[in-house]
């Protein structure tokens, strides 16, 4: 049996969905690994300038005073470590009472270190 110009019609766009799909599938995995790279090569960019800001802020690491070891100025702006994982601002008020720079609330320090030197206008 003779297949008719429908049927031949029929297979012939069934025939070209299959290559066009499989050619899509080819260009997104293409295009998939070139976001991979690229998101990789990003990725390491990043942390490569972390790295720098780290390796600043561990330099920092040795001014930190343990505030059983000694305590700073009343009323003074230091740097302080709060509930064992935040970086902040405060002051301590009346060698018993430390409170936030962002808000007046109490804070739970463990270490402080003195604020770096303004810069000086040349």
């Amino acid at each position: 049996m003779k297949p008719t110009d429908e049927q031949i019609r029929t297979e012939a766009k069934s025939y070209s969905k299959q290559n066009v799909d499989q050619a899509n599938n080819i260009r997104v995995t293409k295009l998939q690994a070139f976001a991979e790279t690229d998101f990789i090569a990003g990725a390491k960019w990043a942390l490569s300038q972390l790295s720098e800001h780290v390796q600043e802020f561990h330099k920092l690491e040795d001014d930190w005073v343990s505030v059983d070891e000694r305590l700073p100025e009343d009323d003074r702006n230091v740097i302080v470590f709060q509930d064992n994982k935040y970086v902040s601002f405060g002051w301590l008020l009346r060698k018993e009472t430390w409170k936030g720079s962002i808000s007046d609330e109490t804070i739970d320090v463990t270490h402080w270190q003195p604020l770096p030197k303004p810069p000086i206008k040349e």
